[in-house]
Formats: C-alpha cells, structure tokens, sequence
C-alpha cells in the first residue's frame, strides 16, 4: 500500500466517526453542517485513492449541502438545484466514465441528494437503507475501506435514527391523546 492509499484510507476513517455521528441528528441545517466536514473528508480520501469521479460527485454533494443549508425547503429554487445538481453529478459521471461501477456512485449520491431535498431528516435515513449498501458495493470494489465501513455504519445508524426518532413521535401524539 502506497503512501496515499494509506492518507486516503486514514482520512476516511476519520470522515466516518463524523458521518455515523450525523445521523443522530434531528435537524436539517446541523445535519448538513456535519455532514459537510465528513464529505469534504471523502472528497479529500477520493483523490488519495486516485477516484477522480468519487472526488468529483463528494465535491458536487460539499455544494449541495450548502445550497441546501441556505435554500428553503420546497421552494422553486430548492428544486432547481436539486434538478442543477444531480445533473452536474450525470455529467461528472459521463465526462470521467471509467465504467459501469461509476452508475453505483451516481444512484447513490443521487439518491441521497433528491431525498435530501425533501427536507425530511426520517425520509433521509430510510433512503440510506437503499443508498449506502449502493455506494458501499462501489466502494469495495475501488477499494476504499474507510468508506466502505462508512456505509455499514451509516445503516446502522440511520436504523438507530429511525427508531429512535420514531418513538418520540408516538410519545409525542400519545401525550397529545391524552391531553384531548
């Protein structure tokens, strides 16, 4: 293992605790702050590890993250960058195509930006359940390690998440029965 493997392997190690971490949050914006630091660290892993088109979509996704940390949700322009965004990501993919594993990075990141627009922390963790075993297969085969155990505990996590934040919403609407 070259130098850079090992710095790349090592950075994404790193992003992971912090992404893990993020989906215990129940906000948007503090979210998408979080998980800015850990995409900024992948992005950097990404050029390490000599994947360009990883690099590249991470990148896209830094920007998506404030776009929509400013953006309010279900506006026009929430839309429009989120149509601006996934489309960057078609073309980054389309410009540096090295083959058919780089259509598992764009389902995912993809994915994970439409749903991510919506608004909806919960509506987010339940696409993880579908998004993160996708970049987790592309990310075995690159290989990059640190964020391949990223998304087996991003699923973990996101499973926590939904039922963690699941039963606070039944609290909730039990003790508003109540107070009826």
């Amino acid at each position: 293992m070259t130098g850079y493997e090992i710095a790349g392997q090592s950075v994404s190690a790193v992003a992971m605790m912090i992404v893990t971490a993020s989906f215990q949050i129940n906000t948007k914006r503090r979210l998408l702050v979080v998980q800015s630091i850990s995409t900024l660290m992948f992005c950097i892993s990404y050029v390490f590890l000599g994947d360009m088109v990883g690099a590249l979509l991470n990148a896209i996704c830094l920007a998506r993250n404030f776009c929509f940390y400013f953006q309010k949700d279900r506006s026009a322009w929430h839309y429009l960058t989120t149509g601006v965004l996934v489309g960057a990501m078609i073309a980054v993919v389309a410009i540096f195509w090295t083959g058919p594993l780089n259509l598992l990075a764009i389902l995912a990141l993809g994915g994970n930006t439409v749903f991510l627009s919506f608004g909806r922390p919960q509506l987010l963790r339940w696409s993880i359940l579908v998004t993160s075993p996708t970049m987790a297969v592309y990310n075995a085969l690159i290989p990059a390690w640190g964020s391949f155990a990223t998304e087996i505990l991003v699923v973990i996590s996101s499973v926590v998440g939904i039922l963690r934040f699941r039963s606070d919403k039944k609290e909730k609407e039990s003790c508003n029965e109540a107070v009826r």
